[in-house]
């Protein structure tokens, strides 16, 4: 990672966002060794790169990386749905799923146009192996974004 050039390591991040190309373990090494201790040079990107390094360090079982840019996202964000389901997927990972369930679907009850929220608390439960639970939240899920 020694002669990574912070321009480049920014671009290559905005990339793989633009192109909905995870790179996990990428994502995180760059972070960790390039842009971590620099982030003030991001400017407004800084948050949208925290939310990539967070979902790639959730990928990565890199809790200690993903407890840092949770933390740093609530404490920018404090009542954002948006940080709401990055903590209902920091639950998923913690493999607390009734946890994560309830998060989700609180999400929901606030916001029923979320569909990422409705998507997750389907693959929660089908994860659970609660197919019927799974089937019936995908039919709702169906019945309010398939026109």
């Amino acid at each position: 990672m020694i002669g990574l050039k912070f321009e480049d390591v920014r671009e290559e991040l905005r990339k793989w966002r633009e192109d909905n190309s995870r790179q996990s373990e990428e994502v995180v090494d760059r972070w960790t060794y390039c842009l971590q201790h620099s982030k003030h040079k991001l400017g407004d990107e800084r948050w949208m790169v925290e939310e990539q390094v967070y979902v790639a360090a959730l990928d990565c079982n890199r809790m200690d990386v993903a407890e840092q840019c949770l933390a740093s996202l609530a404490t920018q964000f404090p009542d954002s749905m948006r940080v709401a389901k990055l903590k209902a997927m920091r639950l998923e990972a913690l493999e607390k799923y009734d946890d994560a369930l309830n998060a989700y679907e609180r999400i929901v009850r606030e916001d029923e146009t979320n569909s990422t929220a409705h998507k997750r608390c389907v693959a929660v439960l089908r994860g659970q192996r609660r197919y019927v639970d799974a089937i019936k939240k995908l039919n709702e899920y169906l019945k309010t974004y398939v026109v």
